[in-house]
């Protein structure tokens, strides 16, 4: 054979041969014999002339090199004629026995990754990672190894979120004040967002001792905080302190500090993020002159207003509450509103007032006051103190009232909706740039081998990137779906459809779809009739599967589900995976919450959030249990 027997994948999507898989070779501890050697320069066929990467072909056993791509001559700067008269050995550094040890890792794993240095011509050691397969050409066993210069393919899918760039953009946009210091508390990078708080410079900042910015007063509270901190009794601390300026003047500010460590758990630096208080406390002014305004405003309306305690005496009257009545403040305050006005006993005006106090909720009466014989219409407003009653005989004022306070409740679920959607916004920002990068790159990475390969691939190896591309759209639009899910829970427009379904015969059908319905133990009855939203259902019975094929490939899935009862049915999933912690069981419902995020399949973190949402809305909860690997129950009633 002049072609790579068969062709996989390496991280950044480049192709690599692999161990031929024909009849003899399946299990991955088959070691291929060495065959006689080879006496001249072999080549790879296109695919392996073509490649990008320098590539090398090597006998397993001599570790002799017997073919070099074009990218291996110029990255190398020998001729293919002074490569093949080389061993790997010859121009590995380090260790002794590294090049044999990967060579017993390929015949072992059909596929070895390892960190060397290699020698070049011009005498320099160049840091390289390497890919190695076995292969079989024109009945020879050979090693075929892919290098890549600076391991930077490595760095940048493991350390993405710490690269300069990435952490650049973030500290730059961010619109909160953040610093970064060193243990000595050397302020080592702000982001203009901090030099707005301050006052200071951006380049001015850089150097400071960040204790330099806080008021004298508030140093030794945040100093022992911070050394609190150092010390391990806290992860983080949150702090109202004052910020002094450069031109004396102070600002008032919410800071929250946390040290942020390597991968070995070592303090790399602290990470302070900083806010402007000042527009909370403008906020706390306005609304205090709002009350001032308010109680002029009560005296200048024209309802007639009283306000009541709990033990029913008048506290309050406004001006045209004694011209209404034709009373004067002085006649009516400090005693009981049913000696005020006793025509109000029994009628509809009382029944409102006590059920208001009762309640906490506000009440509106129309009623006729026989003494003035007018209609009012009254509108109680319980609080902690008591009751104010506004009593009004223009309807069009009436209507003007509830239109404000309509309007002020609308301003403070959109305050509330607004911080909500800033929360999910950042998350998901988040879950997008980690997780749906990977099958982003492996899809573009297919891609472009496919064109630019177009012509000359391998039916086997075309068919195996076209079935990468459909797996990778399909993980794309799963983790999609998810993310709208999440999105539509959040705004409150995921609505419920529930119809009596044969719950048995849906978890039956759901299990058989999936990917892992071949070790699924599923036990059910027979019949079991349950109201619930059979699309909901069947999403999160197939968050479970899904959950518990990605974190516990091998082994049973135990499907259960039984009756609790007359009223109540019980969902349960059981794999034989590591299982999760009893301190992380309620975390991993939290939405983009993944306890292990460099798990080699990637996710968003909102499969479990999904199955509790989903629980929810059917009025039950979701929890995980006690059990060899993950059991998680979902608990729902039946009507």
């Amino acid at each position: 054979m002049t072609e790579l027997q068969r062709t996989g994948s390496d991280p950044d999507g480049d192709v690599v041969g692999s161990h031929d898989r024909s009849p003899g070779h399946e299990h991955a501890g088959y070691a291929a014999p060495a065959g006689p050697s080879v006496s001249a320069p072999v080549s790879g066929g296109p695919l392996f002339e073509q490649h990008m990467s320098p590539m090398l072909l090597t006998e397993p056993d001599t570790r002799r090199i017997v073919g070099a791509n074009p990218a291996a001559v110029d990255f190398y700067g020998w001729s293919v004629a002074e490569l093949t008269g080389l061993r790997l050995d010859d121009i590995t550094t380090g260790a002794e026995g590294e090049c044999e040890r990967e060579v017993a890792a390929a015949r072992a794993e059909q596929r070895a990754y390892s960190v060397f240095h290699h020698r070049v011509a011009d005498g320099g050691v160049r840091d390289v990672e390497t890919y190695s397969n076995l292969i079989e050409i024109d009945g020879h066993t050979l090693l075929a190894t892919i290098i890549h210069e600076g391991a930077e393919r490595h760095r940048a899918i493991h350390d993405l979120h710490a690269s300069e760039a990435f952490a650049q953009a973030i500290v730059d946009f961010a619109p909160l004040g953040i610093a970064v210091a060193d243990l000595d508390g050397r302020i080592l990078r702000v982001n203009a967002a901090m030099a707005r708080v301050t006052g200071y410079a951006e380049e001015e900042l850089l150097g400071m001792d960040v204790h330099e910015l806080t008021a004298a007063g508030d140093r030794a509270e945040a100093e022992a905080l911070l050394d609190e901190l150092h010390a391990g009794q806290r992860d983080a601390y949150r702090v109202e302190q004052r910020y002094r300026r450069p031109d004396d003047s102070i600002v008032e500010v919410e800071a929250w500090t946390t040290l942020v460590r390597d991968g070995h758990g070592e303090v790399s630096f602290q990470l302070g993020v900083v806010r402007d208080l000042t527009e909370q406390r403008l906020a706390a002014q306005a609304a205090e002159r709002a009350a001032e305004r308010l109680a002029l405003t009560m005296e200048a309306v024209q309802d007639a207003i009283f306000v009541v305690d709990r033990d029913w005496s008048l506290t309050y009257v406004n001006g045209r509450f004694e011209e209404a009545l034709k009373v004067t403040r002085a006649e009516v305050i400090g005693r009981q509103l049913w000696e005020v006005f006793p025509a109000a006993v029994g009628t509809a005006f009382e029944h409102a007032y006590r059920r208001a106090l009762e309640t906490g909720q506000d009440e509106t009466v129309v009623e006729h006051y026989a003494p003035t014989d007018n209609w009012f219409e009254a509108r109680a407003y319980p609080g902690p103190e008591g009751l104010v009653v506004y009593f009004s005989d223009v309807t069009e004022r009436v209507e003007q009232q509830e239109r404000l306070e309509r309007i002020a409740a609308i301003e403070r679920t959109n305050a509330d909706r607004y911080r909500q959607l800033d929360e999910t916004k950042t998350a998901f920002l988040t879950a997008v740039s980690h997780e749906l990068r990977t099958p982003l790159a492996v899809v573009s990475g297919l891609a472009e081998t496919l064109v630019r390969l177009r012509g000359s691939l391998d039916p086997q190896v075309r068919e195996r990137i076209e079935d990468g591309l459909l797996h990778n759209g399909h993980r794309l639009t799963r983790m999609l779906d998810e993310l709208l899910d999440v999105d539509r829970l959040s705004r409150g427009t995921l609505q419920m459809h529930r119809v009596e379904h044969d719950v048995a015969e849906l978890v039956r059908t759901t299990v058989a779809a999936s990917a892992v319905a071949h070790r699924c133990e599923v036990t059910v009855p027979a019949r079991l009739v349950a109201s619930v939203d059979a699309v909901q259902f069947e999403h999160l019975l197939g968050n479970l599967l899904s959950n518990a094929d990605k974190y516990a490939p091998q082994g049973r899935i135990a499907v259960t589900v039984e009756e609790r009862g007359s009223d109540r049915l019980r969902l349960t999933v059981a794999d034989a995976g590591p299982g999760i912690p009893e301190q992380d069981r309620q975390r991993v419902f939290e939405p983009f919450v993944r306890l292990h995020a460099d798990h080699p399949q990637p996710g968003t973190g909102v499969g479990l959030t999904l199955v509790a949402e989903f629980a929810r809305l059917h009025g039950g909860r979701a929890w995980i249990d006690d059990g060899p690997g993950t059991t998680v129950v979902v608990d729902i009633p039946r009507g």
